[in-house]
Formats: structure tokens, C-alpha cells, sequence
């Protein structure tokens, strides 16, 4: 597969950006930072219940909240000065 089926940015249209000069500068970074997901995804991985989240299979999905809510804030305390 030359990209992944699960996810493509498409190009921004004028209603996208509606005249505005940020959007259209973070939509143009899109495209060219895509990941291809069937780069770091493996086949093996489809069939493996610790890699899946389903609607009866969820539990782990608070914990990785937690755990991404919690490097957020530490990043964010550590680059932010207390006065801000």
C-alpha cells in the first residue's frame, strides 16, 4: 500500500480555510506530515486484543487517558513560568 485506508488528509478546500492565512498554514502542514499508519501498524496487530479497542474491550482506554492527561500537565508545568 503506498498510504493508509484508515485515515488521509485530503486538500484543504477555500471553505476549509474560509480567508483565513493560519488555517491555511496549519491545513498545509497537514498532507506532508501524514503518517502511514500501515508503516507502524503490523498485521499481527489487528488480531491482538491488547491492541483494540472495542465497545465491550475499553477498560485500557482510561488508563491511557490518565497516563496522557498527566505527561500534558507535566509538560505544561514544566515549560510554563508559574506567573503566566
Amino acid at each position: 500500500m503506498t498510504h493508509s485506508p484508515l485515515l488521509t488528509w485530503r486538500v484543504p478546500t477555500a471553505q476549509d480555510v474560509m480567508r483565513s492565512p493560519m488555517r491555511s498554514h496549519v491545513y498545509s502542514t497537514f498532507h506532508p506530515n501524514e503518517i502511514q499508519l500501515d508503516s507502524i501498524i503490523l498485521d499481527s496487530d489487528w488480531t491482538n486484543p491488547d491492541m483494540m479497542l472495542t465497545k465491550d474491550n475499553f477498560e485500557k482506554l482510561d488508563k491511557w487517558q490518565i497516563d496522557t492527561a498527566l505527561a500534558t500537565w507535566r509538560a505544561m508545568s514544566n515549560s510554563m513560568s508559574p506567573g503566566l
